[in-house]
C-alpha cells in the first residue's frame, strides 16, 4: 500500500475509519485506561493516526513550478496544517558560495547575487527547489532540488572525496543487514553519500534498551528498526534511494536483497543470527560481492574480498565445519556464545567482553555494546567501504583499531614528535675545509699580508650579500696571503638551478660586497677568476694597500648593512616617479632593467608568477628543494635558509605551507588538478607592489653569471640608497632557464606546457627581445623600512685561515 497516498486521500478525517477499526486498535495495541492524573489519555483518533504512521517512511516531494504538484501542496497544507521549515534563502546563498568559494556571505548580499540567481532561473523563492513533506512528523521542509542539494550537502567532502569520486560513489549500491551497529554505519554512509542506494534489513522493533547505542527518538519505540533508520536517513537526504526489508534478511528474500534492480556493490553484515551471517556470505561469495563486518569490541573491522578472491573461505576459515542448520537452531544468547567465540576469536576479545559473556543469562541479558564503540566503528567501516568502492584498497583480513590500546596511561603522544615533523628539512652544510684546501695551488701567494682580523671582518661583510634563498653557497680560505672563494656545492645544488646560475649570481654578489668592504678600509681587492667549470674554485683575491677611500666607498659600505629583502605587503603600494626613473637608469650596455607598474599588468603577472610557484610546490622534486630553503627553526637559528617568520605570512598561508610540506598532499593536488591556493602567497606579494622589475643580460656575458651577481648586488645597494624596497621572486628565472637549456628531466609534459605558456605570456607583458638572458626578477615599492636581524652562518663555518 502506498502509505502517503492513503493519508492524503483521507485527509486525516478518521471518524468513520476509527469506528471500523476500533476493535482492531484495542486488540492490537492492548489499550488500557490511563491511571496517572498528570497524563491526558490519547484519543482513539490519535492512536489510529499513530498506527497508520507506524510503518510510513517515504517523504512526499512537491515542486511548485509543476501545476498539479502546486495544487496538491496547497491541499496538503490546508488540510494537514503541517509545521513548515523554510530556509531556502540561506541554502541558495550557500550554493552561490560553494560555486564561488572566494566570495563572502556579505559580498553575496551586497552584490544581490541571490536575486540575480533567482532572476536567471525565472523563479521565486517560494517556487524554487522542492518542498518535502514528512508524514510521520507532519512537517514540511523547503530545500534545494536534487542536484543543487547534493552539491551543497557534499561540498565539505571535498577533497577528502573528489567530485569525480563522488560521482562514482553515487552509482553504488550498499546492503546492510542488522541495524544496531548497522544503523550507525548506514547513517554515516548516508551522511558522506558513499552510495546512491542503501538496502536495509532487520526484523526487530526498537526497544528502550537499544537506545544506549542507537540514535533514535523515544517516539520510535515499537517501530521497526529499518523504518526508524530510513526515516532518519531521509530526514537528512530525501533524494537517497533507500529500500526496507522489514522482515530482516532471510533465505527467502536474499535474492531480492542482493540482486533486485541491480546487484549490490558491497554488503555489510551486522546480524545477530549466526545462520544469516553464514548464508549471506555464501550468497555474497556466489555473486562476487565484498563483505564488511565491524565488531564493536576492540573495533574489529573484518574484510572479505569475494570479488577479488572467489575461492576465499567464509569468515577466514573459522567455520569449523558448522552447518547452517545447526546455527539456525540457536535461539538464545547463551546458545550462540560458544559459536560466536569461534567465529570472532576468543583470544582477541577484550578483557571486559570476556568477563561480560560469563554473566549472560545471569546478571545481563546479552553481550554489551556501547554507543562510543559503535559510532567509532561506523566511521571506520564507512571509510573502508568508500575506499573499497573506489578501488583504493584490495585487501582481506581482520584489523583491530582498539582505542584502549592506542590511548592509555602508557601511550606515547604523537605530539612529542610534532616538533621534529614541522621543522624544515634544511641541507646540512659542509663544515670541513679539506676539500677546498686540496684545490689550492700552493704556488699562489702574495707579498701583501692583511691582518687576519681584517680578513675576518671583510669576509663577514662579504657574506652579507644577497644569495638565492639565503643559501650562502660559499666557502673562503685565506692562505699564503691570498683569499680564495669556493662554491659550496652541497648548498648550491638545486632541482630548479641545475646549471648553478643562482649560485653563481650569489657568489658574484659576495664578491661585490668584498670589494666594497676592502675599499672602505683603504685596501684594493685584486680579483682573478679561474675556469669555474673545471673546479669549485670561483675566485682568488690578492690585496693591495694604500687605496684612497672615497665618499662613494663610505656610502656603499654603510649600504651593505642597510640592504635587505623587504617582504612587506603594503596595500596600494606605490613607487615615486623619480625612483622609477632612477631604477630604469641603472641599465648598462650589458644589462637591461625592465619595469612594469600598470595595475592591470601587475594583476596578470601575479597570476602567472603564482602559477609557477604552484608548479614548484607540487612537483615532487621541486617541493623537496623548496622546503630545504625554509628554516622552520625558531629565530632562524640554523643560519641557513629563509626563517619562516620573515616570510610575513598570514595564518592561512602559514598553515598551507605546513600542509603542503607532506609529499602526499602535493601528489593528491597534482592528481586532482588542484592546488590553486598555493598560488596565493606569490600572487599577493605581486599585487602588493609598486612594480615588477625584470633584469636581463645580453649574450656578451656568455656564462659569466658571477659578473651578473656583482651587477645585481650593486643595483640592490643603489635601490636601498633611494628608498626602493626589493623582494626577489626568482622561480620564473630558474624555470625559464630550464626551458632555454632543455633541462627538463623531472618535469611532466603538463608542467612543461604550463611553464612554456607562462613564459610566453610573461614575455608579452615585458615585450622582451628574443635572445636576452633572464638574470633577476623582483618586486619593488617605496618603503624605507628598517631591516631585521641578518640570518647568516657563523664566520668559523665559512672562513678558514691557514
Amino acid at each position: 500500500m502506498d502509505n502517503y497516498k492513503f493519508i492524503f486521500k483521507n485527509s486525516f478525517s478518521f471518524s468513520n475509519t476509527m469506528l471500523k477499526f476500533n476493535g482492531l486498535i484495542n486488540s492490537s495495541l492492548h489499550l488500557k485506561p490511563w491511571k496517572s492524573p498528570n497524563v491526558i489519555p490519547l484519543s482513539q483518533e490519535l492512536l489510529l493516526k499513530q498506527t497508520i504512521m507506524k510503518n510510513v517512511y517515504k517523504p512526499v516531494l512537491y515542486r511548485l513550478n509543476v501545476g498539479a504538484e502546486n495544487s496538491a501542496f496547497d491541499t496538503m497544507v490546508t488540510s494537514l496544517k503541517p509545521i513548515v521549515y523554510d530556509t531556502i534563502e540561506s541554502q541558495i546563498i550557500e550554493l552561490i558560495l560553494c560555486q564561488n568559494p572566494s566570495l563572502t556571505k556579505e559580498e553575496v548580499m551586497d552584490k544581490k547575487l541571490l536575486e540575480k540567481h533567482l532572476e536567471e532561473r525565472n523563479s521565486t523563492k517560494v517556487k524554487y527547489g522542492v518542498w518535502v513533506y514528512y508524514p510521520w512528523k507532519n512537517q514540511v521542509v523547503h530545500i534545494l532540488d536534487e542536484e543543487e542539494f547534493i552539491e551543497v550537502r557534499t561540498n565539505r567532502n571535498k577533497y577528502k572525496i573528489t567530485q569525480e569520486e563522488q560521482e562514482i560513489l553515487r552509482k553504488k549500491i550498499i546492503g546492510i543487514a542488522g541495524l544496531s551497529v548497522g544503523r550507525s554505519v548506514a547513517l554515516t554512509i548516508a551522511l558522506e553519500r558513499v552510495c546512491g542506494e542503501i538496502r536495509l534489513a532487520d526484523f526487530d522493533d526498537l526497544e528502550l534498551s537499544n537506545l544506549n547505542r542507537i540514535s533514535a527518538p523515544l517516539t520510535d519505540m515499537g517501530v521497526n528498526k529499518t523504518v526508524s533508520a530510513v526515516r532518519e536517513i531521509l530526514e537528512i537526504d530525501p533524494f537517497l534511494k533507500v529500500k526496507c526489508y522489514e522482515k530482516g534478511l532471510t533465505a527467502d528474500n536474499m535474492d531480492s536483497f542482493f540482486c533486485e534492480n541491480g546487484k549490490l556493490d558491497l554488503f555489510i553484515e551486522e546480524c545477530d543470527g549466526l545462520d544469516i551471517k553464514v548464508l549471506s556470505r555464501m550468497k555474497a561469495k556466489e555473486l562476487g560481492i565484498p563483505v564488511l563486518m565491524e565488531a564493536s569490541d576492540r573495533s574489529l573491522v573484518d574484510i572479505e574480498r569475494f570479488d577479488l578472491e572467489p575461492d576465499r573461505e567464509l569468515l577466514h576459515g573459522r567455520m569449523n565445519n558448522l552447518s547452517v542448520e545447526k546455527l539456525a537452531s540457536l535461539k538464545t544468547s547463551e546458545e550462540k556464545i560458544p559459536y560466536m567465540l569461534d567465529i570472532v576469536g576468543y583470544e582477541t576479545l577484550s578483557r571486559r567482553i570476556k568477563a561480560s559473556m560469563v554473566e549472560i543469562g545471569e546478571s545481563i541479558r546479552s553481550w554489551p555494546q556501547l554507543a562510543s564503540a559503535i559510532n567509532y566503528g561506523a566511521g571506520l567501516l564507512t571509510d573502508v567501504a568508500r575506499r573499497i568502492l573506489l578501488n583504493q584498497i584490495q585487501i582481506s583480513g581482520r584489523f583491530y583499531n582498539d582505542i584502549e590500546d592506542q590511548i592509555n596511561n602508557n601511550s606515547i603522544s604523537s605530539g612529542e614528535d610534532l616538533k621534529s615533523r614541522t621543522q624544515g628539512q634544511n641541507v646540512k652544510e659542509e663544515t670541513g675545509f679539506d676539500h677546498y684546501l686540496s684545490l689550492i695551488d700552493n704556488s699562489m701567494s702574495s707579498d701583501v699580508k692583511i691582518d687576519n682580523d681584517i680578513i675576518r671582518d671583510i669576509v663577514e661583510e662579504a657574506c652579507l650579500a644577497a644569495s638565492i634563498a639565503n643559501s650562502q653557497p660559499w666557502k673562503w680560505v685565506y692562505k699564503n696571503n691570498v683569499l680564495f672563494l669556493f662554491l659550496d656545492r652541497k648548498l648550491a645544488e638545486s632541482f630548479w638551478d641545475r646549471n648553478l646560475i643562482g649560485a653563481q649570481v650569489s657568489l658574484g654578489a659576495a664578491i661585490r660586497n668584498l670589494g666594497i668592504a676592502s675599499s672602505y678600509r683603504g685596501i684594493q681587492a685584486l680579483i682573478e677568476y679561474p675556469n669555474f667549470a673545471e673546479s669549485d674554485l670561483v675566485a682568488s683575491i690578492k690585496f693591495k694597500n694604500n687605496h684612497e677611500v672615497s665618499e662613494s666607498d663610505q656610502k656603499y659600505y654603510s649600504l651593505i648593512f642597510k640592504r635587505f629583502t623587504n617582504r612587506k605587503r603594503i596595500i596600494d603600494s606605490k613607487i615615486g616617479v623619480e625612483q622609477l626613473a632612477y631604477l630604469k637608469s641603472l641599465s648598462s650596455d650589458s644589462y637591461k632593467v625592465h619595469t612594469v607598474c600598470e595595475p592591470s599588468l601587475l594583476n596578470k603577472l601575479s597570476k602567472l608568477l603564482g602559477k609557477l610557484d604552484r608548479i614548484r610546490l607540487l612537483n615532487k622534486n621541486g617541493q623537496v628543494d623548496f622546503y630545504k630553503e625554509i628554516d622552520f627553526s625558531k629565530n632562524g637559528s640554523s643560519g641557513l635558509g629563509i626563517p619562516v617568520n620573515e616570510l610575513l605570512l598570514t595564518e592561512k598561508e602559514y598553515a598551507g605551507l605546513r600542509l603542503a610540506k607532506d609529499p602526499s598532499v602535493s601528489n593528491n593536488l597534482t592528481n586532482w588538478g588542484l592546488g590553486q591556493g598555493l598560488d596565493s602567497i606569490t600572487s599577493e606579494y605581486v599585487r602588493a607592489s609598486g612594480g615588477i622589475c625584470f633584469v636581463t643580460a645580453n649574450s656578451s656575458i656568455a656564462n659569466n653569471y658571477l659578473k651578473a651577481g656583482e651587477f645585481i648586488q650593486q643595483l640592490w645597494l643603489d635601490c636601498t640608497d633611494k628608498g626602493i624596497a626589493i623582494h626577489p621572486i626568482t622561480t620564473a628565472i630558474f624555470m625559464f632557464n630550464m626551458l632555454e637549456n632543455d633541462l627538463l628531466d623531472g618535469l611532466s609534459i603538463k608542467e612543461i606546457d604550463q611553464i612554456t605558456s607562462v613564459k610566453n605570456d610573461f614575455y608579452k607583458i615585458f615585450k622582451e627581445e628574443v635572445g636576452e638572458i633572464p638574470i633577476f626578477l623582483f618586486r619593488f615599492f617605496d618603503e624605507n623600512g628598517e631591516r631585521g636581524m641578518f640570518t647568516r652562518r657563523e664566520i668559523s663555518k665559512v672562513l678558514y685561515i691557514k
